[in-house]
């Protein structure tokens, strides 16, 4: 019995040794948990100040990009910039509106590629990448979406990085559509001022010969009878010297800007005189010409502040080309809209003439206002810059569609009130 109390009491102590242990080690896991709570804590304060931090940043960041952005979706110049690999990486509005692309299709495209396609490296940024030299105010051609050429001046200049590294190159370029187009028509005004030069100083250098002419034939008529056969060749000169008259006052008129004599004028009834005189004196009948008169409006009157014998003038100068551009037959309108639409809402009036004749090439559709152009053999090629001419003594405009084969209108516009 003693011996069993005594093997009890032996397993005993080391159980509850081992439960000291694990109360103690229990204790240390504890206050380890605790410390380690402790620190958990910490790094969370610490974590959650960074994230704050940085969102500060990220915000900061945006904020600045979104400012870059918007100057550079301000300018009027167009924005290209291209990495180190001649990539695309940015683009701004106007460039996109120059040439038609967005984003998506050019960006990480080669500049090559999509802008460059017909100019040498020479005038790209790729010049300015290989070399590490600017280009500063040149001009070139760009290709557009649409395989358009835009007419640009441009620069180069190289981006770095903020240790100094280059990092790409930037392309400014500005739009020179409208400055070239102005200056195609200064060289026209100054062409035609020199042909308005010109034809004064012939003018007056075939006038005074040509009165003297006059008067010799003056004479000589009054030396034969009338049934004599020779008056038949003094008349045909009489036909000649006024057809050179008729030059000399043209050269004249182009020459010296004509004051339009303004009256209140029924353009209805103008019209219809004009048709009348036009007829008689072109036998459009036998020339199998079918001239059909029409208004937008049943009326019999139509006043309008214009110089009557300016806009006859230019209105048989119009038709008299309408009915050259028909060979054989064919037919000629003339339409009077009393209420005609403007962009700019002001009260105007057309006059419409189309012809079913050949036409013209756009080419000779550009170049028929000029003075002294013409593409037929006979004529001096004033008609139809004399009609502008008039058209514009009025502050109207004379507007022309035509094509190849399909026949020509034309389009006088006069002001209601001047």
């Amino acid at each position: 019995m003693k011996e069993k109390k005594k093997n009890i009491k032996n397993e005993v102590l080391p159980l509850a040794e081992a439960f000291n242990s694990f109360n103690n080690v229990v204790s240390n896991l504890d206050e380890s948990y605790k410390d380690l709570k402790g620190s958990i804590e910490e790094l969370n304060l610490k974590i959650a100040e960074k994230n704050k931090y940085l969102e500060r940043n990220f915000f900061e960041v945006n904020r600045v990009r979104c400012f870059i952005d918007s100057i550079l979706n301000s300018m009027r110049d167009g924005v290209i910039v291209v990495d180190m690999k001649g990539r695309v990486v940015l683009i701004n509005d106007s460039i996109k509106k120059m040439t038609g692309y967005t984003d998506e299709e050019v960006m990480g495209k080669p500049y090559k590629e999509i802008f460059g396609t017909k100019t040498s490296d020479r005038f790209s940024p790729m010049y300015t990448l290989s070399h590490s030299i600017p280009l500063i105010m040149e001009e070139k051609e760009l290709t557009t979406k649409f395989g358009k050429n835009v007419p640009v001046r441009y620069s180069t200049s190289i981006v770095y990085d903020s240790e100094g590294e280059m990092i790409g190159v930037v392309e400014v370029c500005n739009d020179l559509t409208t400055i070239k187009r102005l200056e195609v028509q200064m060289q026209k005004i100054k062409t035609q001022s020199a042909l308005h030069e010109m034809a004064g100083l012939v003018a007056h250098e075939i006038r005074n010969p040509l009165a003297g002419i006059k008067g010799c034939i003056d004479l000589l008529s009054e030396s034969f009878d009338k049934s004599d056969q020779r008056r038949e060749k003094i008349d045909e000169i009489y036909i000649l010297i006024k057809k050179l008259e008729n030059i000399v006052t043209n050269f004249i008129i182009m020459a010296r800007p004509v004051k339009p004599n303004i009256i209140r004028t029924n353009i209805i009834e103008l019209i219809k005189n004009v048709i009348d005189y036009f007829c008689s004196e072109n036998n459009l009948e036998e020339k199998k010409i079918l001239l059909e008169l029409s208004f937008s409006e049943k009326l019999d009157s139509f006043m309008i502040n214009i110089d009557p014998i300016l806009i006859e003038q230019a209105l048989i100068m119009i038709l008299d080309n309408a009915v050259k551009a028909m060979n054989i037959g064919g037919s000629l309108q003339v339409n009077l809209i009393t209420n005609y639409a403007q962009e700019n809402d002001e009260e105007t009036i057309a006059v419409i003439i189309s012809d079913s004749g050949c036409g013209m090439t756009k080419d000779v559709k550009q170049k028929i206002f000029n003075p002294f152009f013409t593409t037929r053999d006979k004529g001096m090629g004033l008609g139809l810059s004399l009609a502008k001419n008039f058209i514009q003594f009025h502050s109207g405009d004379i507007i022309v569609e035509s094509g190849e084969g399909i026949g020509t209108t034309v389009t006088l516009i006069l002001p209601k009130k001047i």
